[in-house]
C-alpha cells in the first residue's frame, strides 16, 4: 500500500497526516519528506489516524525522526493512532519516549506549548550571550 502525506504549517508548528502503511517500502519516504519539512524549533505532529499499519522499519523513522527533531530544538507528536498501530507504539516503548496524544488537536495544543517554551528558552540564551561593553571616559593624566 502506498503512504500518503498531507502537510500543513502553522506557527511553530508542521501537522502532518499520514495516510496508508508505514512499513519497510515507505519508511524512508516518510524520512526524506519530514527532513525536508522541518525547520530549527518547530514541532512536528504527526496524525497517524489514517495510518493502518506500522511495523519495524516504521518504529525506526520515528525514532531517528525524534533524535533529529531534538537535535534541532524540536518535538516529534504522535497524534490519533489507529488500534494497530496505537499497540505496535506501546509495545515498542515508542510512548515512553514521544508524546503520544489522543487526538490532532490534543497533539497540536502540546505542541504549541512546547514551542512557545522552546523558543523562550532560545531568547534567554541569546540575551545570556550578549556582551555589554562599557566604554570609559578618556581621563586625564
Amino acid at each position: 500500500m502506498d503512504l500518503t502525506l498531507r502537510h500543513r504549517r502553522l506557527p511553530g508548528v508542521s501537522v502532518i497526516a499520514v495516510r496508508g502503511e508505514l512499513d519497510l517500502l515507505t519508511a524512508g519516504l516518510l524520512e526524506e519528506r519530514l527532513q525536508q519539512l522541518r525547520r530549527r524549533g518547530d514541532e512536528f505532529v504527526l496524525d497517524l489516524a489514517g495510518t493502518s499499519f506500522i511495523d519495524c522499519s516504521g518504529v525506526g523513522a520515528l525514532m531517528r525522526t525524534h533524535h533529529r527533531m531534538r537535535q534541532g530544538g524540536g518535538r516529534l507528536h504522535l497524534a490519533a493512532p489507529q488500534p494497530g498501530p496505537a499497540r505496535v507504539i506501546r509495545f515498542a516503548d515508542l510512548d515512553a519516549v514521544l508524546a503520544v496524544r489522543p487526538s490532532v488537536e490534543h497533539a497540536i495544543g502540546a505542541a504549541f506549548n512546547d514551542h512557545q517554551q522552546t523558543s523562550r528558552r532560545l531568547i534567554e540564551a541569546a540575551a545570556a550571550s550578549v556582551v555589554v561593553r562599557t566604554i570609559d571616559e578618556p581621563r586625564m593624566i
